[in-house]
């Protein structure tokens, strides 16, 4: 009985601790189609993964942040603002946050 509850309490934990990385999950279908998204993940995605990451997180990560936040101003800008559109939050926008560039 004690064995299925700590098996049971590490998946829950291990299910909490997700990854923190850019790629395609992070933006909605509608915004996906856009060269603006398609830009900013591809770049992203480019820099490196949770795998590749300190703790699972890219944005801990100061070389997966030099190389992402070469994405386009613009690009990531117009982004955000689709996805902000349609959901809350989300990896792209801590991209934007982390590479210092306000919402226009």
């Amino acid at each position: 009985m004690y064995t299925k509850f700590i098996a049971a309490a590490l998946c829950f934990s291990a299910a909490l601790v997700a990854a923190r990385e850019i790629n395609q999950d992070d933006v909605p279908d509608q915004c996906l189609t856009t060269p603006q998204c398609q830009s900013v993940v591809s770049t992203a995605t480019n820099c490196g993964s949770a795998a590749t990451a300190d703790n699972g997180d890219v944005f801990s990560d100061k070389y997966y942040l030099q190389c992402a936040c070469q994405v386009d101003h613009h690009d990531l800008n117009d982004c955000v603002s689709c996805i902000q559109y349609y959901k809350d939050g989300g990896d792209i926008a801590k991209l934007q946050d982390e590479c210092g560039h306000s919402h226009d």
